[in-house]
């Protein structure tokens, strides 16, 4: 797990867990979460099962909607 940043106030955080099982298979997960601010990051995350190359599980971003 680490964290990074910049004096420009972004910061990520990553992390990949040890490994577990399911039903038998070894599953381990990977991603990344990228604060630009409080109302404004991005969360990505990715999949191994069996010792195969990650896969994407998707990124998805989340905007607070200015008010008027």
């Amino acid at each position: 797990m680490g964290i990074g940043a910049d004096s420009g106030s972004y910061f990520t955080h990553y992390f990949e867990t040890q490994g577990f099982k399911v039903k038998g298979q070894d599953i381990h997960l990977k991603g990344n979460t990228f604060l630009a601010s409080p109302s404004n990051f991005r969360i990505r995350r990715s999949i191994s099962t069996a010792g195969e190359p990650y896969m994407n599980l998707g990124e998805m971003w989340f905007r607070k909607k200015g008010t008027i």
